[in-house]
């Protein structure tokens, strides 16, 4: 048995695994700013719960991304689409909670608790 050729294809196919695995957390990420910018960003939002998987740490990176980006929708706008500062807070706190962080309340003080 050539190790160095086992090596090498195992290689490959972990960097093809990780190459595919990126790709499809950004197809997720363009899906749910997508909704968001439509509108349906309690829709998006309930996706993002949905299909959260605890195990992958770059899917909290990609909810915290999502939250960051509803942090940049005017007032007006969050309001037009049913939604609030105090859900984006609320969103942050329970997909952290989701991983196991917890005392972000501290970041968001004035959240109505």
């Amino acid at each position: 048995v050539n190790f160095r050729m086992v090596n090498m294809d195992f290689e490959k196919d972990y960097i093809l695994r990780m190459i595919k695995s990126v790709g499809q957390v950004i197809m997720k990420m363009l899906q749910l700013l997508e909704m968001a910018d439509k509108g349906a960003i309690n829709e998006a939002e309930n996706l993002l719960f949905r299909k959260a998987d605890t195990r992958d740490r770059s899917y909290l990176e990609m909810a915290m991304r999502f939250y960051q980006h509803l942090e940049e929708y005017s007032d007006d706008f969050l309001l037009a689409h049913d939604y609030s500062r105090i859900e984006i807070a609320e969103g942050v706190k329970r997909m952290a909670g989701e991983y196991g962080i917890t005392g972000l309340e501290r970041l968001f003080p004035d959240d109505g608790e």
